[in-house]
């Protein structure tokens, strides 16, 4: 079939052509046809349509079908689709733009924006009913939290998700994928099953964020189990998919724990540029660099794994600190392991003295917020804990009322005396 042309639709009527060839090109895009694709939702978007659905489907498909496309570029289609809806009072457009927006946000390590935008999007699907929106918003707002160190509001979040929805469909990745991922990280019993049916199904759907959360889940179970025959597996079979138009920042993740579990990526080569994350920092080896892209985030888990990757054995005994802090449980043996391997005899087991001065069990980065907040800084001065700490004033945000939330104080001034007791008789733990 030519692009753009089928026999199955009538050309006579522009309207009525428009609509077919978008419901066309939405079914190819899914189907991993993204070039046949982009040539029919543009030829569609070329046509006059009484629909402003055709316009608004256009623009969303667009925006993950053309592959010329920056990441910004991508953004702006869809804000553009976001923004046709609304004057054309496209409910379920409008819905679907809030949707694969946020789903590019997390994609592409936005979390600013992609905070800002869930607040925004959860008060619209929910006023008009639209429950697969709500599901996909609900997910990425509790990966948030997961990227933010707040396990336990993302355990039960996605858990909600996993339980609520009968049948969700191919949904079910989205939730399960990274739910079994964070059981794998505590060493619980089922995470393998779990991501394994994950793995499975998402071969068979082809969805390319249904592949990308099952992959990354997989490949770091491999890591922490020591099973570099599954990471191999799921390797050979993701390669398949690498230059889809929006996999690179799924890519990136991947090969970074596809080499923590013991790939040779020499065979998975890509044609696309790698993307300018934190993973592609640790992939060339420069951890530093990494776990202090990963911190900025707020992502303190990633960023202890980068020291844990070092070889450098004062950054690995902080990450022994951090992970053991965390829960990580498994990923905290790995390198009690990879310690004693260089000889370093007086590793630090079970609880560590930290635990007694943060008994809120604060996550490093919330700590470092805690001891700023105890050190008498206002709302004023917000703008000086980004500045100390590398973050965003939104992330800071994030991070202060997480601190409140757990340490169940109603304000800034009863956090600020209940962490200066933590210290008060010499145990600061502030390095």
């Amino acid at each position: 079939m030519c692009a753009g042309r089928s026999p199955l639709i009538d050309e006579t009527d522009p309207a009525a052509l428009a609509s077919a060839l978008t419901s066309l090109g939405a079914v190819l895009a899914h189907d991993d046809a993204a070039a046949q694709a982009t040539a029919i939702l543009t030829r569609a978007r070329g046509l006059p349509a009484a629909d402003p659905g055709v316009e608004v489907l256009c623009l969303n498909y667009l925006s993950i079908t053309d592959p010329e496309l920056t990441d910004d570029e991508r953004i702006g289609l869809l804000r553009n689709s976001l923004d046709v809806a609304e004057a054309a009072h496209e409910y379920e457009g409008i819905a679907r733009a809030y949707t694969n927006l946020g789903e590019l946000y997390y994609r592409m390590q936005r979390y600013d924006a992609l905070d800002e935008h869930l607040a925004q999007g959860f008060a619209f699907v929910r006023e008009h009913g639209f429950w697969s929106h709500t599901y996909n918003l609900e997910v990425h707002h509790a990966l948030l939290r997961m990227r933010r160190g707040d396990w336990a509001g993302a355990e039960s979040e996605l858990g909600q998700a996993v339980s609520r929805y009968q049948d969700p469909g191919m949904l079910i990745l989205y939730s399960l994928a990274p739910l079994a991922r964070l059981h794998a990280r505590r060493g619980e019993p089922g995470a393998e099953a779990d991501l394994r049916r994950c793995w499975q199904l998402a071969q068979r759907q082809r969805m390319l964020l249904g592949l990308g959360f099952a992959a990354t889940g997989l490949l770091e179970w491999a890591w922490l189990e020591g099973r570099p025959d599954v990471a191999r597996d799921v390797m050979g079979e993701w390669h398949k998919h690498v230059d889809r138009p929006t996999a690179a920042w799924l890519d990136a993740e991947v090969r970074r724990y596809a080499v923590r579990a013991g790939v040779d990526l020499t065979a998975y080569r890509g044609t696309r540029d790698p993307v300018a994350s934190p993973w592609t920092l640790g992939l060339r080896g420069d951890w530093r660099a990494a776990a202090a892209a990963w911190r900025a985030l707020g992502d303190d888990y990633e960023a202890a794994v980068e020291l844990a990757d070092s070889g450098v054995v004062d950054a690995m005994v902080q990450a022994l600190r951090e992970l053991t802090e965390m829960g990580a449980r498994l990923a905290a043996a790995l390198v009690r392991g990879r310690l004693a391997d260089l000889g370093v005899t007086s590793v630090p087991r079970g609880p560590i003295r930290q635990t007694r001065a943060n008994p809120a069990g604060l996550t490093p980065r919330q700590l470092d917020v805690a001891y700023l907040l105890a050190d008498g800084l206002t709302n004023a001065e917000i703008a000086e804990i980004a500045e100390r700490l590398y973050l965003s004033v939104r992330t800071v945000d994030h991070h202060v009322a997480s601190i409140l939330l757990k340490l169940e104080v109603p304000n800034r001034r009863r956090a600020m005396s209940l962490v200066r007791g933590w210290f008060a008789d010499g145990d600061d733990q502030r390095s």
